[in-house]
């Protein structure tokens, strides 16, 4: 199993930026999943399995490209919601 990312923004090996708010559970095979909004356009949402979110670059495929991941972690963001199997909870970072 992936390491799974944390809440944050995210750069896209291509270049564009996305803001990660969860990682949820399949309720019906188990399979773990990251919840991620576009930070461009019309900020669509997706789904993505955090295994295939957290995998490396092809770089058969793109070679000309110099990130390792297929997203790169490029800052955390304090008190975003995290869904797993029992539910809802909230992490909040206070300020000092």
């Amino acid at each position: 199993m992936s390491v799974e990312p944390e809440p944050g923004i995210y750069r896209h090996f291509k270049g564009r930026s996305y803001r990660v708010y969860a990682n949820a559970t399949n309720s019906e095979t188990g399979e773990r999943y990251v919840f991620y909004q576009a930070l461009y356009g019309a900020g669509e949402f997706y789904v993505r399995p955090v295994d295939m979110f957290m995998s490396d670059v092809d770089c058969e495929k793109y070679p000309e490209v110099r990130q390792k991941k297929r997203f790169e972690l490029i800052g955390l963001l304090p008190g975003i919601a995290e869904i797993d199997s029992g539910g809802l909870s909230l992490r909040i970072q206070e300020d000092d």
